[in-house]
């Protein structure tokens, strides 16, 4: 039998390659690259906004009776569910799912094997998948013991012996709030909050199967695991930015994302350095496409209250996604980001809210907080789908990704107002 730290590693490791997914390998580079001699500003941005956020995430979540149900009850048992349903459909096999093998096969195989067929590909990619996921109780020893050593080692690899032998110096250049800006967007853009809140539920499930003393001990678990994932995240996205920041005089200036990964790869090991970039993306989409489709099943199997078992929901996702990589991804992402656009704030202040106890933050308060969530993304949904004029985009904090703070900071305002409203003149006797 495992010790408990073991399991606690295997749980981090866990947690850290699902959060890992292949479109984040792309982004620290980019951002160094972008920052030069300010890219440690740059990077601590974006960890904050990607990396801190998705911990704190998870551990108020573990910390829930209900877990995520518990974050999200206040919206009433429907609405709740509604909204738990498009995070999992929009986050899974309407976009991330599919996209994880579309990357793998651009990035792994592609460069490889250019003649290899893209639907034999995803045959058998949602194959291994669904082979993987099958059996939910052997996720988290899977990924954690398995392929996230895998993908942190041939990382470690790639990032050690470029920051040892670096392609060249960081130039001294890049203002610094733009570096911090970029860095707060890009990691706020990541989605990773979401992507946390939906894999909680296979990580929650997981450390329960361990059959510890008691539900503190789950916690405190689950706690440690988010940490050693956390710093996991920052050693790796911190590495990856510095070596961005080492070729930002090397590379040209409109080199795109994905060739700046590829090139680091090349220069850095030489003609093997293609080969380790295909295991770390191929990693990083298989540990990412396991945890989202897992997820995914345990949710639907819960939401259709057992009447579909779990197997089948991971088959019929598998399936829907081998489809959907090969035909029109783009359009499908167009279509979805105004709907994760909607439901991301939400999430977000829903998490915030569950933070505060009411004796900080009264039911009106909370409230109203939400109202004021809600009236921004439908406005911003309603101008996103007409092309309006976007009275959102120039809201305080807008360019960060953050407009819709101020609405939430009005409803709070609001619901306390109200709040000290009604009891007054119930006490009064205007409430009969």
């Amino acid at each position: 039998m495992k010790s408990k730290i073991t399991n606690t590693f295997v749980v981090g490791f866990a947690v850290f390659a699902m959060l890992f997914g292949a479109g984040n390998l792309v982004f620290p580079p980019y951002l160094g690259m972008q920052s030069q001699s300010n890219w440690l500003w740059g990077f601590l941005g974006f960890a904050v906004m990607d990396v801190v956020l998705a911990v704190v995430v998870m551990n108020v979540i573990a910390s829930k009776k209900d877990g995520a149900d518990g974050i999200v009850g206040i919206l009433g048992k429907h609405l709740s569910k509604v909204l738990m349903l498009a995070l999992y459909i929009c986050i899974g096999p309407l976009v991330a799912i599919p996209r994880t093998a579309a990357t793998t096969y651009e990035l792994s195989i592609a460069p490889l094997l250019p003649k290899f067929n893209s639907i034999i590909f995803s045959v058998i990619f949602f194959g291994l998948v669904l082979i993987l996921c099958i059996r939910p109780s052997k996720i988290i020893d899977i990924i954690g013991a398995v392929l996230a050593p895998i993908l942190l080692i041939t990382l470690g690899v790639l990032i050690v012996k470029g920051i040892m032998n670096p392609l060249g110096r960081i130039p001294a250049g890049g203002e610094l709030y733009t570096s911090v800006h970029t860095g707060i967007t890009t990691g706020y853009q990541t989605m990773d909050a979401i992507a946390a809140l939906a894999f909680s539920i296979i990580i929650i499930a997981q450390v329960k199967d361990y059959k510890l003393k008691n539900k503190s001990e789950e916690r405190k678990m689950i706690r440690h695991a988010c940490y050693i994932a956390g710093i996991a995240l920052v050693l790796i996205y911190g590495g990856l930015a510095y070596l961005g920041a080492s070729v930002a005089g090397v590379y040209p200036k409109n080199i795109s994302r994905t060739d700046i990964i590829i090139n680091l790869a090349k220069d850095i090991l030489g003609p093997a350095g293609l080969i380790v970039l295909a295991v770390i993306v191929a990693a990083a989409c298989l540990t990412t496409a396991i945890g989202l489709v897992s997820s995914c099943a345990a949710y639907l199997e819960k939401f259709t209250n057992q009447k579909v078992s779990y197997k089948v929901h991971c088959t019929a996702v598998c399936i829907f996604s081998a489809v959907l990589c090969n035909v029109g991804l783009d359009n499908i992402i167009a279509l979805a980001a105004p709907i994760l656009d909607f439901i991301y704030p939400i999430l977000l202040i829903l998490i915030f809210l569950a933070t505060m106890k009411e004796s900080v933050v009264s039911r009106q308060a909370r409230y109203g907080t939400i109202t004021g969530v809600i009236v921004f993304v439908s406005l911003q949904l309603i101008e996103n789908l007409t092309h309006v004029s976007a009275v959102t985009a120039h809201m305080p904090l807008a360019s960060y990704g953050f407009a819709w703070v101020l609405p939430a900071a009005i409803g709070m305002i609001v619901g306390m107002i109200i709040g000290r409203i009604v009891p007054a003149r119930e006490a009064m006797g205007y409430g009969n």
